[in-house]
């Protein structure tokens, strides 16, 4: 390989031994060291202007919840017993939800989930990141409407399931409907729950 930064006689130069060139030099290497150190304070600047946006309009869910439901699976009605964990995680920017349900008539565990809401992209309100103890999982849209949290759960080739949550004082209202074509909704899980008082046990 041909190396340009060798002189005629094979020897490489020394601009530190070359006079203006070395000061040269040496003011280039203070010249960027400056321009570093100002970037890096305007980045610092920059990050603290950018603060993440909290998700304090969903206070409202936070608790520990416990209370009953139903579902329709086919022509079937079943019946579970709930717990709802709701709290606030890294500095509010992220709301997580732990549920679980058991059988009303034999407490055996029918429902594990756990999921994360965070603010979406511009365009969107927030994104529903949910995970069940079967191993799945999906990631959905979800919006506040006239004071309910809701969210969709898109089905392939079957339609969409959309459920709302509102919250009176301390009563938890949620319901389930399913449409086969985003026009017809039937009502098909029904959910109520009561908040718990402060400091109280939230068992899971």
């Amino acid at each position: 390989m041909t190396d340009f930064y060798k002189m005629g006689d094979g020897h490489a130069p020394n601009i530190l031994d070359q006079g203006t060139c070395g000061e040269l030099n040496m003011r280039t290497v203070v010249l960027w060291s400056l321009i570093c150190v100002h970037g890096f304070y305007a980045a610092a600047a920059s990050a603290s202007e950018a603060a993440p946006q909290t998700l304090d309009e969903l206070e409202f869910m936070t608790g520990c919840w416990h209370g009953e439901g139903w579902l329709h699976r086919g022509p079937e009605l079943e019946k579970f017993k709930s717990t709802e964990l709701v709290e606030f995680k890294a500095g509010k920017t992220v709301l997580a939800i732990t549920g679980k349900h058991t059988d009303s008539d034999t407490s055996a565990l029918v429902h594990d989930a756990f999921a994360i809401v965070s603010r979406a992209a511009e365009g969107e309100d927030y994104r529903f990141k949910s995970f069940l103890a079967t191993g799945q999982s999906g990631e959905y849209s979800a919006k506040l409407s006239d004071g309910a949290f809701v969210w969709e759960l898109p089905i392939p080739n079957r339609g969409v399931m959309r459920y709302t949550i509102r919250v009176d004082g301390d009563e938890w209202q949620e319901t389930g409907h399913y449409s086969p074509d985003g026009s017809q909704w039937h009502e098909t899980f029904g959910m109520t729950l009561k908040r718990a008082k402060p400091g109280a046990e939230c068992s899971r």
